[in-house]
């Protein structure tokens, strides 16, 4: 087989893969009126990983699209805070960059009144479509 075929044959493999696996994600969605969680999302190779949420030590989220990024990062802030509208409400979100990396800082309040700022490394989807 001639190589750019079979290249171009293996990222639509993969792109179906992955198109499928969000089908069945976005029916979950709509069934069960919730969002995936980070375990669902591994299952797809799409993960949130590293400190707390700090400047210092920000959550890493792994993904190869933005929408599986902002999909991943909401599931974390869920994970860690509750379900949104619910228990947290989003205040305020700012992209930022540090030399060649990318950074999302978002502020929630949870139903308490707590004002949190929380820090993502979205180096690795940051600018990517869809």
């Amino acid at each position: 087989m001639i190589p750019f075929v079979s290249r171009w044959l293996n990222k639509r493999g993969e792109a179906k893969r992955i198109d499928a696996a969000l089908t069945a994600m976005s029916m979950k969605v709509f069934v069960q009126k919730r969002l995936p969680s980070l375990l669902d999302l591994e299952a797809i190779g799409v993960n949130a990983s590293g400190g707390d949420g700090s400047k210092d030590a920000p959550v890493v989220v792994h993904a190869n699209r933005s929408t599986l990024g902002k999909i991943t990062q909401q599931a974390w802030l869920n994970e860690q805070f509750g379900q949104a509208p619910d228990e947290w409400t989003l205040l305020m979100k700012v992209i930022y960059g540090e030399g060649d990396r990318r950074f999302e800082a978002v502020r929630i309040q949870t139903k308490d009144g707590e004002d949190h700022v929380l820090h993502f490394d979205i180096t690795g989807w940051f600018g990517l479509s869809r």
